[in-house]
């Protein structure tokens, strides 16, 4: 476009040119810019960046001379348009001149003296205001800046403030943003439209945009736009939107002399608007307009409020959030409620606003809706997190907020409460910034279920049955057998649990537990049922090995118990059990005298005269290994396997700490496994990473 700088034109006189250029001073290049001859007039400035920012010829496009062979292609258009060259004294622009002509541009004007001539001359220079913020360019008018081939898409172009004569239209998704919004104007000189969007994804924002013959903006095909904070005043009509899927939300439109919006297509959000003191306020023009969302407007003093011309809208957004705010509405706000039927006030009327027999907003608001920040405030009740973490932020209206519950340990969230009533049970909900809310987290803990079955033979206290129980509780169920019965084990998940009476269940998951009777046999029976003991012992160190053992004959018995390390027998022990009781054992023996190696460990019970099932007497425990004192781990893949490898190390020390402070039947955090229990005391300690770390660097012999 042809720019005028100054009040009076030097005369249009045609400038001759030759090959391989023409140079001109700047009073020609002057007239040949102000004269109005020459209206694809090109000027280029061929210097650097700074030297473009520091001042330059308005209406200048910057092409580095070192970057014209590679951008040259910006300029084809032009091949037969005149283009004035300049530098800052002329010696660059020389060279910009002879690759233009070398590459068959046909009307090269080379500026003599460059800027510093033109300066000198009296001519003004310009600093641009139009700034790519992504590439740091910078342009005189908003147009150049959005056509600039280094302008790509996604780009953001700020706007100093200043008065912008022009037709925008943006052909890019872009987002134009403007620097102050009453002083950064978009001003159509009473015709047209002042801006255009032609391209999906574009923002504007921050303009007053105004004087438009046909539009003050336009909508014209690009489809989710967003236009936000600006005033649009003075136009025929405010914003025409013949294209879907856009966001209007927190401008000014008012005093446009057609209508405030015209609206041709559907599904738009129109939100948060003041639209005022036009002939119509909001003019949905075609059956195609249907399906917008039209709330939160302040629909103000307009000859004719809304016109629908048989589209349908959607004028309200839900209860409780509400629909527009209309001077004209005379309704009450007694009630409450999605149906305005209960007692107490609300900020909605207590009567839909009927638009047409297509159209009404159902929950009109009461007072004028207010723009700014709305604070959502997050609490939880203990037992996890949020994220956002806890407290109050503000938020634009109309976002959604997502908030995630972040639950301990052992916890689990239950429900979020939102301004005190129970909202959602998932993990990750989404609150609208429609006004001031306090989302609550409420968390509690992880709850698992308990099935509790028996055999014919007696039963349990608790009673058969499923029980729900929160996190590592210690349920405690005893087995109770009939006349003639006795427990002969518990199975917890259909694994062998013993014979404890009560047993102790730790709810660290879904659990089931079943208790096993049998009839006692006639006459005299004992059984060994159990052997365990940990898995690899230090030579030198005690050994500890229990052993349960059980009368299933029906009468009372004296005998005795025998542990062995493979052949060689533990000290017996003597045993009086009544008929269906059990007894646990512990078995100690020092491993001084033992060789390392593979062991295995099992217990016999000695017959009992005229006993007649002797095959359960004996019964075989675990595989130990005896190794060199502190050598626990490493020579598998698992550690926990606990399989030594032959010295002693930083996995040995580690697979201690992990136990760090556990003893039998801890709960979690602490882990309890016997073989970190490396001095035989019943519990993990310091002491047990002393011995180990004693041994530091030993390897089997």
């Amino acid at each position: 476009m042809l720019i005028i700088l100054a009040s009076s034109l030097i005369s249009s006189t045609s400038i001759a040119w030759s090959s391989p250029y023409t140079s001109i001073d700047v009073g020609t290049a002057y007239g040949m810019i102000t004269g109005g001859a020459y209206p694809n007039l090109v000027i280029l400035d061929v210097r650097t960046k700074g030297e473009y920012d520091s001042g330059h010829i308005y209406g200048a496009t910057l092409i580095p001379v070192t970057d014209l062979p590679t951008r040259i292609g910006e300029l084809a258009s032009h091949m037969n348009d005149e283009i004035l060259v300049y530098c800052g004294s002329g010696g660059r622009s020389k060279t910009a001149s002879g690759i233009l002509d070398s590459n068959g541009f046909t009307k090269v004007y080379n500026i003599l003296g460059g800027i510093t001539a033109w300066k000198s001359a009296g001519y003004p220079t310009w600093i641009a205001t139009v700034h790519d913020v992504n590439t740091t360019f910078n342009y005189d008018t908003i147009q150049a800046a959005i056509e600039s081939a280094l302008t790509t898409d996604g780009n953001t172009i700020l706007v100093d403030k200043g008065t912008y004569h022009e037709h925008v239209v943006v052909g890019k998704p872009l987002s134009i943003v403007g620097a102050y919004l009453e002083d950064t104007v978009i001003d159509g000189n009473g015709t047209g439209t002042a801006i255009s969007i032609t391209a999906d994804n574009v923002t504007v924002e921050n303009f007053t945009i105004r004087n438009g013959s046909e539009s003050g903006m336009h909508l014209d095909g690009g489809n989710h736009a967003q236009i936000q904070n600006n005033k649009i005043i003075n136009n025929s009509c405010g914003v025409n939107i013949s294209s879907s899927y856009n966001m209007i939300f927190n401008n000014e439109i008012t005093g446009n002399q057609y209508c405030g919006l015209l609206i041709t297509a559907g599904s738009s959000t129109i939100s948060e608007n003041n639209i005022t003191s036009s002939n119509y306020g909001i003019c949905l023009n075609s059956s195609q307009a249907s399906n917008n969302l039209i709330h939160h407007n302040n629909i103000i003093n307009n000859t004719y409020q809304a016109s629908t011309n048989e589209a349908a809208g959607l004028w309200d957004d839900g209860y409780p959030s509400g629909g527009n705010y209309w001077n004209d509405y005379n309704g009450t706000d007694l009630f409450s409620g999605v149906f305005q039927t209960l007692k107490g006030s609300d900020g909605i009327g207590d009567v839909a606003h009927t638009i047409d027999a297509n159209n009404t907003d159902r929950y009109p608001l009461i007072l004028q809706w207010i723009w700014g920040p709305r604070n959502l405030t997050i609490t939880s009740n203990g037992g996890g997190t949020t994220n956002p973490a806890p407290g109050s932020y503000p938020y634009n209206a109309t976002e959604y907020v997502e908030v995630t519950a972040v639950a301990y340990d052992y916890y689990t969230l239950d429900h979020w409460e939102l301004d005190g009533n129970n909202a959602s049970e998932a993990f990750q909900t989404a609150v609208r910034t429609d006004r001031d809310h306090v989302l609550r987290a409420v968390f509690v803990r992880m709850k698992y279920s308990l099935e509790i079955t028996s055999t014919v033979g007696g039963d349990t206290n608790l009673t058969a049955g499923t029980y729900i129980f929160e996190h590592v509780t210690q349920v405690s169920v005893s087995s109770i057998p009939d006349p003639g019965y006795y427990l002969d084990s518990w199975e917890l998940d259909n694994v062998y649990a013993g014979i404890c009476n009560p047993l102790s269940v730790n709810m660290n998951e879904n659990h089931t537990l079943q208790a096993i009777f049998k009839p006692l046999n006639v006459g005299h029976n004992v059984a060994t049922k159990w052997v365990a003991s940990k898995t690899v012992v230090g030579r030198g160190l005690n050994l500890s090995i229990q052993v349960t053992v059980l009368n299933t004959g029906s009468s009372a018995e004296d005998f005795s118990v025998t542990a062995y390390l493979n052949s060689t027998p533990i000290t017996p022990q003597n045993v009086a059990l009544d008929s269906g009781a059990y007894m646990t054992l512990t078995f100690t023996m020092n491993t001084s005298g033992i060789s390392m190696g593979n062991y295995t460990i099992w217990a016999y019970s000695s017959p009992l005269f005229d006993e007649n099932e002797t095959a359960d007497n004996n019964c075989t425990g675990r595989n130990l290994t005896v190794a060199a004192v502190g050598d626990l781990t490493g020579g598998s893949a698992n550690p926990w396997g606990f399989v030594p490898d032959g010295k002693v190390d930083g996995k040995d020390i580690a697979i201690v700490a992990l136990c760090f402070g556990s003893a039998p039947g801890c709960s979690p955090p602490y882990v309890w496994n016997p073989n970190s229990d490396v001095n035989d005391d019943a519990k993990i300690d310091g002491k047990d990473i002393a011995t180990v770390a004693l041994h530091f660097g030993q390897a089997d012999p």
